[in-house]
């Protein structure tokens, strides 16, 4: 008896012309376009193209054959933990040309030979949850036709709706399938808690130094981790349910309902929109029902090999080896409410000659989701699905039925604000003065920044309920004169809030009237320590906060005067 523990700047005008300079394409900085979305060929034609990754994360460029965008698409995101050694680049035939993954401010040739007849090539970035909007066409023409003037974007005008396919798709940051048509996206995914046991195959991601992409030298400072799932698939069946899969633990490691991803900080507002932040992990839309939790259902000492999945009727099956047995799961809503079914199909390379073969599954339920397991092949009175098989392929059905589980209640939820912030104003040298929006009551879980979803997490009693003005964390970055003034309508203690890691600049220490530091911290959702420090100031007044640069940047908080 076996046992079986079972998602370029370029100048607009003249058409491209082919054989002579290589046809530049490149991105929009902080948004997942490329900057062209349309250009035209002839038929034969030898095409080059220089891709150059001017935006701000990794970006690859694939040409594909007419019709097969998609199908390169989902192949690329089907490479699971192989796609960062290969470029995010599938073995297919669909493939006419790729450049490998390039860091920003890297640029590569590639070149194809244009098909010897008229039709539509696609091209796109396969890098996770890029694939679904950074696209672009190729006309291939029949020799003689007048090329078109490429379609850009920067450039003298920007593509009306008509021209646009793009525009016209209805794309947004916040994708939705159906139970016809589920929607499977490859990109990072938020972590709702998922213990070590859980995640026992994957590895810690660790914090680095800031790359300056124009020097080739690493900056002062530190860039946390990503704080994601990099190696998950989601997939959405419109707001019934959606899960997420993983391909490292070959797993289903939690569902949700209600809705799906909320991409607006990865891929910005609207159709290819500029991002407002630099967040690569979506929030998730709805309401968790299932959480995974203890080892793997197939026994704590395998070592899962993921080996990619097949679509069948739209839906996702996801394959993966353990010794001799290749199984195939295939997840979709049940019948009832909060109902997940998952179909395991079992495939074995060995005969064995009459033998038994005992699948087991062991799914242990968290108390606060109050699950519930159903099989046919379930023990009695247990979380245990046992089935003998004498055969060297078989398969069994498991529905899982959790329970809503809401976010918990905000204990600060009604906590009001001081309200002694007249005006806040950023201010950048050659910039418009822009107000601070959003001034909130100083509590713990409220966000910290503007551009980040970072939360406060221990807050001093002190600072409770002090206005809290949102600012970016970007300005740590950007290098210019960027300063904060805080107008107060009475008597109050300003605070700044500076991340442990860096220096405190000379305009908190050294000026007229200096801050003083406390020894008051704050701690957030990143694992930072802020040091407060405060000053006094008198009522309608105007206080003046300078520039940072390294670690996070400084929060700020205004207290009544004591």
């Amino acid at each position: 008896m076996r046992r079986l523990s079972v998602m370029l700047l370029a100048l607009a005008g003249a058409p491209l012309v082919t054989g002579q300079d290589p046809f530049p394409i490149g991105v929009i900085p902080g948004a997942l376009r490329y900057d062209v979305s349309r250009f035209d060929v002839h038929v034969g034609d030898r095409v080059t193209i220089r891709f150059q990754n001017n935006g701000l994360m990794p970006h690859n460029l694939l040409v594909t054959r007419p019709g097969k965008v998609d199908a390169v698409m989902l192949a690329a995101m089907a490479l699971g933990g192989d796609g960062p050694a290969r470029d995010y680049k599938p073995q297919t035939d669909d493939l006419l040309a790729a450049t490998p993954i390039l860091q920003p401010g890297d640029a590569h040739l590639l070149s194809f030979t244009a098909p010897g007849t008229a039709g539509i090539l696609g091209y796109l970035c396969t890098f996770p949850g890029h694939g679904t909007i950074m696209r672009g066409e190729i006309r291939v023409l029949p020799g003689g036709t007048e090329l078109g003037a490429p379609l850009r974007f920067g450039g003298e005008r920007a593509p009306t709706p008509d021209e646009d396919r793009l525009a016209r798709s209805g794309a947004s940051a916040f994708p939705l399938g159906t139970e016809d048509e589920p929607l499977v996206m490859r990109t990072f995914l938020p972590d709702p808690g998922l213990s070590d046991e859980v995640l026992a195959h994957h590895r810690q991601g660790l914090d680095a130094k800031p790359y300056d992409v124009n020097s080739g030298l690493d900056r002062p400072g530190v860039v946390k981790a990503i704080p994601g799932l990099p190696a998950a698939i989601a997939v959405n069946f419109g707001g019934r349910l959606s899960y997420a899969w993983d391909t490292v633990e070959c797993r289903l490691l939690y569902a949700w309902v209600g809705g799906f991803l909320d991409m607006t900080d990865y891929w910005g507002a609207g159709a290819g929109g500029g991002r407002k932040s630099f967040d690569y992990v979506p929030a998730l839309q709805g309401s968790l029902v299932y959480l995974a939790t203890g080892p793997h259902p197939m026994g704590a000492e395998i070592e899962p090999r993921y080996l990619g999945y097949l679509m069948e009727g739209g839906t996702p099956v996801f394959r993966f080896k353990v010794g001799p047995f290749e199984i195939r799961e295939r997840i979709a809503p049940g019948d009832g409410p909060f109902e997940i079914a998952c179909d395991f199909e079992v495939i074995s390379e060995a005969d064995f000659k009459g033998g038994g073969v005992d699948v087991v599954f062991q799914l242990d339920y968290s108390e606060s989701l109050r699950g519930r397991i159903a099989s046919e092949h379930l023990l009695p009175d247990t979380t245990t699905v046992q089935r003998d098989c004498d055969s060297t392929r078989f398969s069994l059905r498991v529905v899982l039925t959790g329970e809503e589980r809401l976010p918990p209640p905000q204990p600060f939820a009604d906590l009001p604000r001081a309200g002694l912030v007249a005006t806040a104003r950023r201010v950048v040298t050659g910039d418009p003065v822009v107000p601070a929006l959003g001034i909130q009551a100083f509590a713990p879980g409220r966000t910290i920044f503007s551009d980040r979803e970072y939360t406060f997490d221990e807050v001093p009693e002190a600072l409770l309920g002090a206005d809290h003005v949102p600012t970016r964390n970007d300005d740590k970055l950007d290098g210019r004169d960027v300063s904060w003034q805080i107008e107060v309508s009475g008597p109050a203690t300003v605070w700044v809030l500076l991340d442990s890691r860096v220096e405190a600049p000379a305009w908190l220490t050294d000026a007229d009237a200096p801050f003083t530091r406390t020894d008051l911290v704050v701690t957030t959702s990143g694992n930072w320590r802020y040091q407060a420090w405060r000053r006094d100031v008198a009522g309608s007044s105007t206080t003046e906060l300078g520039p940072q640069s390294g670690g996070s940047f400084y929060a700020i908080a205004v207290t009544p005067k004591r």
